[in-house]
């Protein structure tokens, strides 16, 4: 982290961690990541071992697990994230948390229906979309889409614009 005021570079990684996909809440007082802990990474995506971990800018070293084995990260208000992760049923699908005041209470939650592969969610501020990549049975490419969480309806962006490209 850096003070724009100052600055001064600060370490909030703990030292020999593996640690990606940060995301930082609005307020910047929270930092989210998908992190390996002190296990060394595999570095294959399809065996995604990460631990959603949250942690206070002031205080890095303290930490809470909020859900294991996710990835990709993003905030949509100040206590609820989203991640991507595989579900039992082994698609990849769109979890959300939201945060409680005790962290250790969090439970994950799956928004995105089984039946197609939804990855790398960007939620809106205001809680109501996140858009995220697809791949479709029977769909060679994966494609970008809106998914609205109040109607829990995909709305397409790109398969329109270039069929035969990954998006």
């Amino acid at each position: 982290m850096t003070q724009h005021d100052t600055e001064e570079t600060i370490r909030l990684t703990l030292a020999r961690s593996v640690e990606f996909s940060l995301a930082v809440l609005e307020s910047g007082q929270l930092i989210v990541v998908a992190s390996y802990g002190s296990r060394p990474w595999k570095s294959h995506f399809h065996a995604l071992e990460t631990e959603i971990t949250i942690f206070s800018v002031s205080e890095p070293k303290n930490r809470t697990i909020v859900a294991g084995s996710g990835g990709w990260l993003t905030f949509s208000s100040e206590s609820t994230i989203f991640f991507h992760r595989k579900s039992d049923d082994y698609w990849w699908s769109i979890y959300h948390i939201e945060l409680h005041e005790n962290l250790e209470e969090n439970i994950a939650h799956r928004i995105t229906p089984p039946g197609l592969h939804a990855f790398t969610p960007a939620a809106s501020n205001d809680g109501m979309y996140i858009v995220v990549v697809t791949h479709r049975k029977g769909i060679k490419f994966r494609h970008i889409e809106i998914f609205d969480l109040k109607s829990e309806r995909f709305y397409l962006i790109r398969e329109t614009l270039n069929t035969n490209t990954h998006h």
